[in-house]
């Protein structure tokens, strides 16, 4: 009779039947999927009561429609458009989601201190991305050596030869010494942590420091 069947509504073959129980084409719920043309997809998204019509939409309402994925995912942002990448609201979502996400951040972004704080006191090799610019920041490093030594390689000359950072990286990775400065290479308390934790750590240090009593000791002992 050209008509459908009412949503929840299941009419037997055969059957006798309510007129509430059939709708015409524009009545139904889902009107707007008639005309899903082939090729086409039908996207579901959530809506609520602040940013639509009393929680709902319906054909011939006009509503701003955005999707936000990278706060289920920060290295989503990997696929966003460029745009996106130099978005601060944006790449500091998806960087407190994934601290990794901080490697899709544009250039300019990865000298926003913010942002990179966020990746690098939580994951610590992160810092590889940072921007020349925070380098010599202290504290940012020291929050990134906290996770790993590791990223000592990363740091700049001032921060190499800086002995609370360097005693810091050689906590969990003493064999980073060898990327630190020639005068802390030759410093008997950054001797003596590494070569406790590692007699590897030996041709490392300073020709000097190498000849010292306790060094040898620690050097030779079984």
């Amino acid at each position: 009779i050209g008509k459908y069947t009412n949503y929840n509504t299941v009419i037997p073959a055969g059957s006798m039947f309510y007129k509430e129980a059939i709708v015409t084409e524009s009545e139904l719920p889902d009107s707007a999927f008639v005309e899903v043309e082939e090729g086409q997809v039908p996207y579901n998204f959530s809506v609520n009561m602040e940013t639509t019509y009393g929680n709902s939409i319906y054909p011939g309402n006009y509503i701003d429609i955005y999707m936000k994925a990278v706060n289920e995912n920060g290295k989503l942002l990997d696929f966003a458009a460029e745009e996106f990448h130099n978005d601060r609201e944006i790449v500091l979502d998806a960087v407190k989601n994934n601290p990794e996400a901080l490697e899709f951040a544009s250039a300019n972004l990865k000298k926003d201190r913010e942002i990179v704080y966020e990746s690098v006191s939580k994951l610590g090799w992160t810092y590889c991305y940072v921007d020349e610019v925070l380098k010599n920041d202290k504290e940012l490093l020291m929050a990134g050596l906290e996770k790993t030594g590791q990223i000592l390689y990363f740091a700049s000359k001032k921060m190499r030869d800086d002995k609370d950072v360097v005693m810091k990286a050689i906590e969990n990775k003493p064999i980073i010494v060898k990327y630190a400065s020639k005068r802390l290479r030759n410093d008997i308390d950054v001797g003596l942590t590494v070569m406790k934790k590692n007699k590897k750590c030996f041709k490392f240090l300073e020709p000097e420091l190498q000849s010292n009593e306790q060094i040898q000791e620690i050097k030779n002992a079984e």
